[in-house]
């Protein structure tokens, strides 16, 4: 997520614009993720 979600440069932009860049970033993982596991589970 630090690569793909810009969470490599928190140090300049403060707490809470940070943790809305990780719930953004790990939204969008899961979102990727979803095909993948339900691909597993049938």
């Amino acid at each position: 997520m630090k690569t793909t979600g810009g969470l490599r440069k928190t140090r300049h932009c403060g707490r809470g614009l940070a943790e809305w860049f990780f719930v953004l970033t790990a939204a969008a993982y899961n979102l990727i993720r979803i095909p993948k596991i339900l691909a597993t589970t049938r």
